[in-house]
């Protein structure tokens, strides 16, 4: 009995980890989308300031495949799957 509870608290543990880490990433994934805004928006008001014409990513299709490769279960949720 006591191997049980034992391994409840660790399973509950690595769930709780998991729900950091998941929100660590949320939060650098945030912190990268508002870099990228203000990049544009320095690209557009240095354009601006010289009178020429903006240019787009140079190959934003690349990003979102990249960002949908790694669109996965959230490893709380893959933890918590009954087998």
């Amino acid at each position: 009995m006591a191997e049980i509870e034992k391994l409840k608290q660790f399973s509950e543990k690595a769930v709780h980890r998991a729900e950091m880490a998941e929100r660590a990433k949320e939060a650098v994934e945030d912190q990268l989308r508002i870099w990228r805004e203000q990049k544009q928006r320095r690209r557009v008001a240095l354009a601006s300031f010289r009178n020429e014409p903006v240019q787009k990513e140079r190959n934003p299709a690349r990003l979102d495949k990249t960002a949908s490769m790694y669109e996965a279960l959230p490893l709380g949720k893959v933890l918590n799957m009954k087998v």
